[in-house]
């Protein structure tokens, strides 16, 4: 929600001040600097790259080894060595077991997962940067605002100043006119050091100078929603959000664990070797036969009732009803979530309306308070804290609209859509 210099643009068209010439800086570019160089998405890259690496391997390829060790005969009493002998072998391995049979379904399971982890890494920093940049606006409307309102009370002071050397004002007055002065000027210093310090962490976090010249975009002014499509929304996209696809994951995870505990509980598992190896000792070089070895078991542990082996397969059935319900209570915490931050949508619309009526009749006060002052109907006091009101009703408006746009990106990140997604959909 950036600003304007006067007070009619601030909370008309709700656009951003900004040096001249200051490059603008659009919300999805801010995030794409941010996924340039916000170092938790880095790493996020790299663990997924490795995850999808482990995930490439192929478990059933048989393994090959090459050895070689070396012996040297020595003889302490005539400090002479003897013979030497060095020996080489070369092995082929392979086995084969009942799991190894879904290998492709548990790598495809694992992409999936890694895949999973770096999108909540990402949208977790989207979700910041997206409200980092929308305080921003908001705090940079503050500080026009501030600003605003603060030249207001050293034109009011002067004012009283002149007519105060010119005996047409009392020492009273005056005094009031300083203090509102003061009060203004503490205000605008603490909004602008606030503005500048979030202003140096949204650069930080976008890989930015400090001195980089930018304007935001302009603050979408709240509008009412239609509640009869929200539930048309959520079941459009509910399915397809990362908690409930998570889910999923979970149950073909634990669908596949039940198959490998019942495949190698039930298929004998098979494991081959094939070796060929050279001997050298001193000058004779002899080779041994090539060796095969084949090893054939049979599991037959979960015939038994009993068995750790049957009770292991009982209870991945066990693993699969508890994911199932999984994804019940998933989409039901959803649900809710999407349930309160709609309400909190419509409520946040509702006290954007009040505080728009409540400024217009600020102004408005403050306007006949003017008059009043300017004829001698109404005190000075009255004068400053009728524009003290409507100050802060302006910032009171800021804030209501910032609340509302933040529960709109809320709802928007929750169905992992985007915000002009909802906005079309609900508005």
């Amino acid at each position: 929600m950036i600003k304007k210099r006067t007070i009619l643009i601030l909370l008309v068209c709700m656009c951003i001040l900004v040096p001249i010439g200051a490059e603008i800086l659009p919300l999805d570019r801010a995030v794409s600097l941010a996924m340039e160089n916000v170092l938790a998405i880095r790493s996020a890259e790299l663990t997924k790259t490795k995850a999808l690496q482990v995930a490439e391997t192929n478990e059933l390829l048989p393994s090959l080894g090459v050895s070689y060790s070396f012996n040297q005969d020595i003889d302490p009493a005539q400090a002479t060595f003897g013979d030497s002998t060095h020996t080489a072998k070369i092995a082929l391995n392979w086995s084969l077991s009942g799991s190894s049979l879904l290998q492709k379904k548990e790598k495809a399971i694992s992409k999936s997962s890694a895949q999973f982890s770096y999108d909540s890494t990402v949208d977790e920093i989207i979700s910041g940067i997206t409200t980092q940049y929308w305080n921003l606006a908001a705090s940079r409307l503050s500080v026009e605002s501030a600003s605003t309102n603060h030249e207001a009370a050293e034109e009011s002071y002067n004012q009283v100043l002149e007519l105060y050397e010119a005996s047409r004002a009392t020492s009273l007055q005056l005094a009031q006119a300083k203090m509102y002065l003061r009060e203004t000027e503490l205000d605008l210093k603490q909004i602008k050091d606030e503005y500048e310090q979030a202003k140096l962490n949204f650069l930080e976090n976008l890989g930015l100078s400090s001195d980089y010249g930018f304007e935001l975009e302009e603050m979408p002014v709240p509008q009412p929603l239609k509640n009869e499509m929200a539930e048309e929304l959520v079941a459009e996209n509910l399915t397809g959000t990362t908690a409930v696809q998570q889910a999923f994951n979970s149950l073909e995870v634990a669908v596949i664990q039940r198959k490998a505990a019942i495949l190698d509980a039930r298929i004998p598992q098979i494991s081959t070797s094939l070796g060929y190896s050279f001997l050298q000792n001193g000058s004779n070089l002899s080779s041994q036969p090539v060796q095969l070895s084949v090893a054939i078991s049979i599991p037959l542990d979960s015939y038994l009732p009993t068995s750790s082996t049957n009770s292991a397969i009982k209870n991945t059935a066990i693993g699969i009803a508890q994911a199932e319900l999984g994804i019940q209570m998933v989409k039901q915490e959803l649900q809710r979530e999407i349930r309160n931050i709609l309400t909190t949508i419509g409520n946040t619309y509702l006290l954007y309306q009040s505080q728009q009526e409540y400024l217009d009749m600020a102004r408005e006060t403050l306007g006949l308070t003017t008059e009043a002052y300017e004829v001698g109907l109404s005190t000075l006091a009255d004068y400053n804290a009728a524009k003290r009101d409507a100050y802060q009703a302006e910032i009171s408006l800021v804030a209501r609209a910032l609340d509302y746009l933040l529960a709109c990106y809320d709802l928007a990140d929750l169905l992992d859509i985007t915000y002009e997604t909802v906005m079309r959909s609900l508005i």
